[in-house]
């Protein structure tokens, strides 16, 4: 009875605390302001209430002129329509939006437990450190696509290996379905169909009914192209790809860029095998010190253009601290990296190919294909690289051994630290929203309107106040009118001397550590804002200003005279 009673526990018990897992840890934040790109998520969401059909057909003013949305909008609506229900029944409020959104993190970190226990013995470990790295911890503590595409991402590979062990075919179409969805969330959630397609050939290459399940997420694909395209007049998923390869071409950032770019985005963000190290043995740790030394000494001497980059971003990271982050980073990455490619060739199975098909494919995707890099388009090789950690950790330390519970050391630093970036995400974007309701609310302004620069979390609480965003295109004011101009966003624009009044803002956020601020480098949504995903060491306050408007002027910046939503995005 103790037995069995034990073995129900273990199976049923270690599966609630892999999907519980992120649920308490970032429950605490659910009154976390919208932030970036998550008020473009709530518009569409709302509009699909009006409209369930034309998801997209609405006018916004994110890149600096107001045009259509379904030429601002990167990713397909799946997700949106999960948040239009949550809205009908709950509200549009940030806490019960932010817990509805848990369920997905929840599902991720549960579907990333069942597939390790194909993988690993040590399953809820390599699902506790894929949790705990900070391209899941903070984008879970959004309500953008990302996080629902990962949940039914790594779903659609688990009901995948199913079938193969089962060898019952019901399980291919259900993973296609997971597909299928993934893809409609994000486009990367595509991505499984080639990985699958590549693991299924080398453990079962007789045809068979899997083939028919392939081509089913490919169908639903050029059907939303289709469908697109009808609605809209542009196939939206192509289009994505057409704006992704143009604003690539615009940057001209060299292609060896790119990839050192990658590495210190994937060290930074999937930082499993880092942690892990030290337990490899000496040898590994030697080896982490040395390239992490020579990575630093890149950063210092060899990647100029990595520097410059920053300086024309605005940032005033010093380049000691540049340096160092950067070789912590980059060494990180070439681990997750070399991992793959150690497991591969220590095994030489299917499994091992997966495996490194599936994190090779997620840092193209991110360094190479996607229109920047960022944390988010990591998001999919947080499952393979704590994988493949712990793989490695289990050939350097047996099961057997007495000191089994030093597996488990890694995970407590990485909790500090991933925590900590979420509170430095989660003080940034209520500084905004915080901002907003200040100038909305209680500073005193003429009789005029309140027009104001920037977008993102900031755009979305001026709007609900009645402000309106400033269309660069040409914009009129007038005496009595409030300008209001935040510091650390989107856009830039020469105001002349046309106001009485000048009233700064400022708002303190987390001092010791930021995600996205360009004075300093720290870049987690979009490399374009500088060279690093975060930065440790002293954040600058978030500063605002509205000015008091005493006469008639047209804003309008004669650089984007000719620019449609559609364009890329000016920044600073």
């Amino acid at each position: 009875m103790a037995q069995a009673g034990s073995a129900r526990l273990k199976a049923w018990g270690v599966p609630f605390c892999a999907a519980i897992l992120p649920v308490l840890l970032l429950a605490p934040f659910a009154n976390k302001a919208y932030h970036l790109d998550d008020p473009l998520s709530l518009w569409t969401a709302k509009h699909i209430l009006e409209d369930p059909l034309r998801f997209f057909d609405y006018p916004v003013n994110w890149t600096g002129v107001e045009g259509a949305a379904y030429l601002v909008i990167k990713n397909p609506p799946l997700s949106m329509y999960y948040m239009a229900a949550v809205g009908a029944i709950f509200g549009w409020g940030e806490t019960p939006m932010h817990l509805a959104f848990l369920l997905p993190a929840a599902m991720a970190s549960l579907g990333t437990y069942y597939v390790a226990r194909r993988f690993c013995r040590e399953p809820m470990l390599a699902c506790a450190a894929a949790t705990l790295t900070p391209a899941v911890m903070v984008s879970s503590s959004t309500v953008m696509t990302t996080v629902t595409m990962l949940a039914l991402y790594v779903w659609a590979i688990e009901t995948w290996l199913r079938g193969l062990d089962t060898k019952r075919d019901r399980w291919f179409f259900v993973s296609a379905a997971l597909m299928s969805a993934s893809a409609l969330s994000q486009y990367f959630g595509a991505s499984t169909v080639s990985l699958l397609l590549a693991f299924t050939l080398l453990k079962r290459p007789r045809p068979g009914a899997w083939i028919i399940a392939l081509a089913l997420p490919v169908v639903v694909l050029l059907g939303y192209e289709w469908l697109t395209r009808q609605l809209f007049g542009v196939g939206l998923f192509f289009e994505a790809g057409n704006y992704a390869s143009l604003y690539r071409a615009s940057e001209q950032t060299p292609f060896a860029l790119r990839l050192l770019s990658g590495l210190a985005y994937t060290g930074g963000c999937i930082w499993i095998a880092f942690w892990f190290a030290p337990l490899y043995g000496r040898r590994a740790l030697i080896g982490l010190v040395a390239l992490i030394v020579l990575s630093a000494a890149a950063g210092w001497f060899l990647h100029e253009a990595l520097l410059e980059a920053a300086e024309r971003q605005g940032s005033e990271l010093p380049r000691a601290t540049l340096a160092a982050h950067f070789g912590v980073f980059v060494a990180a990455g070439a681990l997750v990296l070399g991992l793959a490619l150690c497991d591969l060739w220590r095994e030489r199975s299917p499994e091992s190919v997966l495996l490194l098909l599936w994190v090779f494919g997620a840092f193209a995707f991110a360094a190479v294909f996607n229109w920047t890099i960022n944390a988010r388009s990591l998001l999919g090789m947080a499952a393979p690289a704590a994988i493949l950690a712990v793989r490695q950790l289990e050939r350097a330390r047996p099961l057997e051994s007495a000191r089994r519970w030093l597996r488990w050391l890694p995970i407590a630093p990485m909790a500090v630290f991933a925590l900590t970036l979420v509170y430095a995400d989660f003080t940034i974007a209520n500084s905004a929203r915080n901002a907003a309701r200040h100038f909305n609310r209680e500073m005193p302004m003429g009789a005029g309107q309140k027009v104001f620069l920037g977008h993102w979390g900031f755009q979305y609480y001026m709007q609900q106040g009645g402000a309106k965003p400033i269309d660069l295109s040409g914009t009129q004011v007038g005496p009595g009118d409030a300008l209001i101009l935040p510091d650390n966003n989107m856009q830039s624009l020469v105001v002349p001397e046309i106001y009485s009044h000048r009233y700064p803002l400022e708002f303190k956020v987390f001092p010791w550590a930021s995600t996205w601020n360009y004075h300093i480098g720290a870049a987690y949504y979009s490399g374009t804002w500088g060279p690093l995903p975060y930065v440790f060491g002293p954040a600058p306050s978030e500063k605002y200003v509205a000015l008091l408007v005493d006469r008639a002027h047209e804003l309008k910046d004669p650089k984007l005279e000719a620019l449609t939503s559609g364009d890329l995005p000016e920044r600073r």
